[in-house]
């Protein structure tokens, strides 16, 4: 993982790159909203991806999904290293002596043996290696998580210092017994330099301060006993959290920094102008402002393909409470929803 990208493999990868829309269903558990799964509140380093990130299409459900695997790790975050890593190149391998450790392939430039410990068939395809840039950016988000756990336990016991983010950048790259040895990030070479470079293409891909309400809506997450908070739709003031519904109406609202206990999706839609799909940008809602168990809202996050069809968004859903998550436009089949843009207060 911490070699330049060289060369290419082409084997296994066309069957991995001639299946993106097989891909991006087995992501989304053939279209059922039960099946995805939630992730995390935003770390401090990076965020949620920018509308305009410079991730490959096929890649963005998997990039969010690995920088929520935990809560100190973030999908700009994963966006950087893979840019780092390998330029995107989903054949890219770098090869090395195997007293180095082997060769390292794919986006996340992941050696064999590490990715033995990581690595699964995140996309359900039959295939498990780290030239599947599903497979690979899994487990990237995995390992990073437990980097992360790392440098907490050598910060608190004091054999290691540093920022801790720092430190696991410096273990993805040259790994923990070289971290160990140095008690913090090298103070020279790759390593050292490694962190330095992940920060400075953060600004590419990670969404501007403005987005607050995105921010807001990604804390219920792991609100609720370091997980999502459960829905409820109820009125009992006894229930709220936070002063606000735990439906899903209640939820945007407080997203959006509307007062509690928030509006119901027929306000929302009230308070709002409709648009069409294209002007959807961050912080907008998808609603159906029927009233009762029919209506629904989502916030919308940014689109995850090119030709729109699926996008990322943030929902207080029956079947599980807050998710974020990869949701086919407008929604899950058999249900209707528009798009709309909150009005100024």
């Amino acid at each position: 993982m911490n070699k330049s990208a060289t060369g290419a493999v082409a084997g296994i990868l066309a069957l991995f790159l001639v299946l993106p829309l097989l891909v991006m269903v087995l992501f989304l558990g053939a279209g059922d909203p039960a099946d995805a799964g939630t992730g995390s509140a935003w770390g401090t380093v990076g965020g949620p991806l920018r509308a305009d990130a410079p991730v490959p299409p096929d890649l963005v459900a998997w990039v969010v999904r690995a920088g929520t695997t935990c809560k100190d790790i973030t999908p700009a975050l994963i966006a950087a290293q893979d840019e780092q890593e390998s330029g995107w190149r989903v054949d890219a391998v770098a090869h090395n002596p195997p007293e180095r450790g082997g060769d390292a392939y794919g986006v996340a430039q992941f050696q064999l043996g590490t990715y033995a410990t990581w690595g699964a068939d995140a996309n359900g395809n039959g295939v498990n290696h780290p030239l599947d840039p599903a497979d690979g950016i899994v487990a990237q988000g995995k390992l990073m998580c437990d980097l992360v756990e790392f440098a907490r336990r050598g910060l608190a016991d004091r054999s290691l210092s540093g920022d801790l983010i720092d430190i696991a950048l410096a273990g993805y790259n040259c790994g923990r017994g070289c971290v160990s040895a140095n008690h913090g990030v090298p103070p020279a070479g790759q390593a050292h330099e490694y962190p330095r470079l992940i920060r400075e293409k953060l600004p590419k891909y990670a969404a501007s301060p403005s987005t607050a309400s995105l921010a807001r809506a990604a804390t219920w997450l792991t609100a609720w006993q370091g997980g999502p908070v459960p829905y409820l739709s109820s009125s009992d003031p006894s229930t709220y959290f936070g002063g606000y519904r735990r439906d899903c109406s209640g939820y945007v609202s407080m997203a959006l920094g509307l007062p509690g206990p928030g509006l119901d999706t027929g306000g929302l839609a009230a308070r709002s102008t409709p648009i069409p799909a294209s002007a959807l940008q961050p912080g907008d809602m998808l609603i159906n402002p029927a009233s009762g168990p029919a209506g629904h809202v989502v916030l919308f996050e940014r689109w995850a393909d090119a030709a729109h069809r699926s996008y990322v968004g943030f929902e207080q859903a029956g079947d599980g409470g807050t998710k974020h998550r990869v949701i086919p436009y407008p929604y899950f089949p058999g249900y209707s929803m528009t798009p709309y843009h909150l009005n100024a207060q």
